[in-house]
C-alpha cells in the first residue's frame, strides 16, 4: 500500500509539471504573437532589412514581463557555508 502512495505522489508531481510547462508554452506563444503584431503595426511589410527589428521585438517580449528567477547568490552560499562550518565545529566540540 505504501508503494502505491509513492507512485500516486510521483504521478501527481508529473502531472503538475506537465500542466506548468503547458502554461509556460501558452504564455511564451502569446508573447511572441504580441511582438509580431507590434512589428506588423509599425512596419506593414517584412523585408530583409527589417528582420532585425522583428527579432529585437521578440527578444524584448521574451525578456520583459518574465518573473525573475531566484538565483543563488554568493552571499547565500557564504552564509550556508559558514553555518555548516559552525555546526561542524560545535558537533565535534561537544562529541
Amino acid at each position: 500500500m505504501d508503494i502505491l502512495n509513492h507512485v500516486d505522489e510521483y504521478e501527481k508531481d508529473n502531472l503538475n509539471t506537465i500542466n506548468h510547462l503547458k502554461k509556460e508554452k501558452i504564455i511564451t506563444t502569446k508573447r511572441i504573437n504580441g511582438a509580431i503584431k507590434q512589428f506588423l503595426h509599425a512596419h506593414p511589410m517584412l523585408t530583409k532589412e527589417l528582420i532585425g527589428s522583428l527579432s529585437k521585438r521578440i527578444v524584448g517580449a521574451m525578456l520583459s514581463n518574465h518573473p525573475p528567477k531566484k538565483d543563488i547568490t554568493m552571499k547565500l552560499l557564504l552564509i550556508g557555508f559558514s553555518i555548516g562550518v559552525i555546526l561542524t565545529i560545535l558537533v565535534n566540540f561537544f562529541l
